[in-house]
């Protein structure tokens, strides 16, 4: 399974230390190559394109494994499935000994938080039987009346914007948001009727997809749940990410992928990316 990855790593620059920058790491469930930066003409996705704008596209990036916890487990670790023994199964149980990156930031004195969807589904817990974070500490209780059935109520922007006020000053900090949308379930029709789009509009339908009106109905309905984050404030944290922070690329990233090219046609994986907060 193709996954896009340009929602993988955005490291924002502010005034804490270059050592020590503040990160922003936001991932989508279930979103596969359909964003205007992809080529793709009947959707508009004006934020992830201009993600793909200052930073980097990369146009062969490929899960290890099709399933949220084991793929999630990678990006977490940076390890293979096969490598992570439980946690490379979906319904896991994601072993103590396998420590995750927001877990070391948060012991290296990173302000590590999260909202929407982090691991899972499965169990983690240390050595000990006790809960871990280990996608960073919960911060999810703000919710939104959703456009449309289906779509999650969590208001992504305004648990950021409470985690910014929350964080202490000069502490960097790093927030995970984890988007549910595409996934399913969503409102049948709902792409056509809310998204004022057509059947005809979608050139082309993927190939292990039936290409009739259930097949494009499904579509409209999956891009509509992900325009609903490109098209309200969710997207954009407390409406000042992409005004008063530069999006930059740690060095590192540079160096291991690409040597500074803003597109990448490289095979890369989940796994190749966990370093990159370290870093």
């Amino acid at each position: 399974m193709r996954i896009t990855f340009l929602l993988g790593l955005l490291i924002l620059t502010s005034v804490v230390s270059p050592a020590k920058p503040n990160i922003l790491f936001a991932i989508a469930d279930d979103w596969g190559l359909h964003a205007g930066a992809y080529g793709t003409t009947w959707v508009a996705t004006p934020a992830f394109d201009r993600i793909a704008k200052e930073g980097i596209l990369f146009k062969n990036a490929y899960t290890p494994n099709a399933k949220c916890a084991p793929s999630r487990a990678s990006v977490l670790t940076g390890r293979y499935p096969w490598q992570l023994e439980e946690a490379g199964d979906y319904m896991a149980y994601f072993p103590a000994k396998f420590q995750s990156w927001p877990e070391t930031l948060m012991q290296k004195g990173w302000h590590m938080c999260i909202t929407g969807k982090g691991w899972g589904p499965g169990i983690a817990k240390d050595a000990s039987g006790k809960t871990r974070n280990i996608t960073g500490i919960p911060h999810g209780k703000r919710k939104l009346t959703p456009a449309t059935s289906g779509i999650d109520s969590t208001d992504y922007a305004a648990n950021f914007t409470d985690f910014l006020d929350a964080t202490p000053e000069g502490k960097p900090w790093c927030f995970w948001y984890g988007s549910t949308e595409p996934h399913r379930d969503y409102e049948f029709g709902s792409g056509i009727k809310m998204g004022g789009k057509k059947l005809s509009d979608i050139d082309r339908v993927p190939a292990y997809w039936p290409d009739n009106e259930a097949g494009r109905t499904q579509l409209h309905k999956q891009m509509t749940a992900l325009l609903k984050d490109q098209d309200d404030p969710r997207m954009s944290g407390k409406g000042e990410l992409f005004d008063n922070y530069k999006p930059t690329i740690n060095p590192c990233f540079y160096k291991r992928f690409m040597s500074g090219e803003k597109i990448n046609t490289g095979w890369v994986s989940p796994g190749d990316f966990e370093h990159e907060p370290l870093d």
